[in-house]
C-alpha cells in the first residue's frame, strides 16, 4: 500500500538504527565495531557558530560512540538534497569539540584527541552529487540503495571518515535484504511526507494499548504511550520529543478536521489536552478507534486526496470493520 509507507528519512533513519544496534536482521555493522548507538536527534549547542542566533544547534539523526576509543560518529539521513547550513554547523562542532563535550549526551568521551566524523547517509545519491557539484560536501557520503539491497560508501567527494575503525566498517558494500520500520514510527519531521505513515502509527500504537489497558485505568498521554510503544525513543531529545507530540496533533488534525459539535469526526470528542500533554480521552477510546480505522481506509482509498470535512458523508458512506482487522491487508508489510 504505497500511500501508507514511510518517507525515505524515516526509512534512512530506521537503518541508523539498525547499524548501532545488536539485530539479527540487518548486519550492525557500527554495533560490532564497537560503536553502538547512543543519542538520537542529540541537541548539540552552538552559540559561537553565530553568536547573533540565539538557538544555534547541530542536531544529527544518530549518534555512536565507542567504549575504547575518545571517538563519535554522527550519521545524517537524507532522503532528498543536502542543507548547507546544517552541514556548516557540523563542521563547527568538528572544529570546536568543547561544544559536544558540553552537551549533555551518553557518548563517554573527553576533548583531548577526541575523533569526530559526521556522514551523510542517503537515499537518492544523484541528488547529493549534484550538490555536491555545486558546493563541495566536506564529509563523508554513505548510500543506501534500495532497489539493490546495498549500503556503500559512495566517494563522490573523495572525503573518507577520519576514524579508521569507521572507515574500515563501510570498506565493502553492506548488504540490506530487508529494512522493516520497528525502531522510530514517526520522525518529529517530515510531516506531508510521513502523514498516512505516522497516522497508522498512531492508531496501532492506541490499539496495542486497548488491548492491554485495566478497566478504569486512567489513560497516560499520547507520547507516552508511543514511548512506551517504541522505549529507544527515549534516546531522543526533549525538545524534538515536543516535535513529535505536535506532529501527532497535526496528523490527527488533518484526520479529524471537523469542528461541528455534532460530527463523530470532530477531534475535540475523543482528545485533551492537561498540563500541555496531548490525551485521547479514556472513556472515547473504543469510538475513536472505530472512526480513525474509517478515517484510514478513506484516506488509502483517496490516496491522499479527499473531500475538505467528513460531516459530509453519512455514517452508511464508510464501511466499517470488525473489531478483528487484518493489518497485513490494510497496511502492508513494511
Amino acid at each position: 500500500m504505497q500511500s501508507l509507507q514511510p518517507s525515505d528519512h524515516t526509512k534512512l533513519l530506521n537503518l541508523s538504527v539498525f547499524l548501532g544496534k545488536r539485530t539479527s536482521i540487518i548486519r550492525p555493522i557500527l554495533y560490532e565495531r564497537g560503536y553502538p548507538l547512543k543519542e538520537i536527534s542529540l541537541r548539540i549547542p552552538i552559540p559561537g557558530y553565530n553568536p547573533e542566533n540565539n538557538s544555534n544547534a547541530a542536531t544529527p539523526d544518530c549518534g555512536y560512540s565507542s567504549q575504547e576509543r575518545n571517538a563519535v560518529v554522527f550519521l545524517e539521513s537524507k532522503g532528498g538534497g543536502c542543507d548547507r547550513e546544517q552541514l556548516d554547523r557540523f563542521e563547527y562542532v568538528k572544529d570546536n569539540p568543547s561544544s559536544l563535550i558540553r552537551t549533555r549526551n551518553h557518548f563517554q568521551i573527553t576533548e583531548e584527541n577526541i575523533i569526530i566524523d559526521f556522514a551523510l547517509l542517503c537515499s537518492k545519491i544523484d541528488h547529493i552529487r549534484a550538490d555536491h557539484a555545486q558546493s563541495p560536501i566536506n564529509c563523508p557520503i554513505l548510500h543506501y540503495d534500495e532497489s539493490n539491497k546495498l549500503l556503500t560508501y559512495d566517494g563522490c567527494n573523495n572525503v573518507a571518515f577520519m576514524n579508521e575503525d569507521i572507515r574500515e566498517a563501510f570498506a565493502e558494500p553492506i548488504p540490506v535484504p530487508k529494512l522493516p520500520i520497528l525502531y522510530i514510527p514517526f520522525g518529529p519531521t517530515d510531516y506531508n511526507e510521513n502523514f498516512a505513515y505516522a497516522a497508522k502509527n498512531i492508531l496501532l500504537t492506541l490499539l496495542a494499548y486497548s488491548q492491554t489497558r485495566q478497566k478504569h485505568e486512567r489513560m497516560p498521554p499520547m507520547l507516552d504511550l508511543v514511548k512506551r510503544q517504541y522505549p529507544l525513543l527515549d534516546m531522543m531529545g526533549r525538545e524534538e520529543l515536543g516535535e513529535m507530540e505536535r506532529l501527532i496533533e497535526n496528523i490527527l488534525k488533518k484526520l479529524f478536521p471537523d469542528d461541528n459539535g455534532n460530527s463523530r469526526y470532530n477531534l475535540a470528542r475523543y482528545t485533551s489536552i492537561k498540563k500541555g500533554k496531548f490525551y485521547v480521552k479514556n472513556m472515547t477510546l473504543p469510538k475513536f478507534l472505530e472512526v480513525m480505522e474509517a478515517a484510514l481506509l478513506d484516506l488509502e482509498k483517496r490516496k491522499l486526496t479527499r473531500q475538505s470535512t467528513f460531516a459530509e458523508f453519512s455514517q452508511g458512506s464508510f464501511q466499517m470493520l470488525d473489531v478483528e482487522i487484518d493489518y497485513d491487508r490494510f497496511f502492508g508489510d513494511f
